[in-house]
């Protein structure tokens, strides 16, 4: 696990914001933390979108005292790729993974379009680990 120095060329990078790496087995996730030492929100674009989607709401969350932090999924924005796998369980392993990352504390997971799916799947596999749930737009099936 390593933070890297700013970029500011790259797709999906966060103008006067540090990009932070985070090593996953099969690759690397990028993103953003926004400040403040409260409670942890976790925000996920949708498929096809970046971190940077938070720009706005990342700022407002640390004013009002949240620890809030953005991430670009598996293969968007700054993140690696290839990796072996898209799907709701792989993606959903990385929030856990991420929520491991940041401390372990239990967190507001705000997700849109694919993102709501794996956030519903980590809170069914891990649900001490979560405060809440915002799906926007959610592709999630019922089963």
């Amino acid at each position: 696990m390593r933070t890297s120095e700013t970029k500011t060329a790259a797709v999906g990078a966060m103008p006067g914001k540090q990009t932070e790496l985070f090593e996953r087995p099969q690759g690397t996730l990028a993103y953003t933390q926004y400040g403040g030492d409260g409670e942890l929100v976790l925000m996920l674009p949708g498929m096809g979108a970046l971190r940077s989607e938070y720009r706005f709401l990342g700022p407002a969350l640390a004013d009002a005292g949240y620890r809030a932090v953005a991430i670009d999924l598996r293969g968007q924005g700054e993140s690696s790729v290839p990796w072996d796998a898209y799907d709701v369980p792989a993606v959903g392993d990385d929030i856990v993974a991420m929520l491991d990352h940041l401390g372990g504390q239990p967190a507001h997971l705000i997700g849109t379009s694919f993102a709501p799916a794996p956030i519903v799947w980590a809170a069914a596999e891990q649900p001490d680990r979560v405060r809440s749930l915002v799906l926007i737009n959610p592709f999630v099936r019922e089963t």
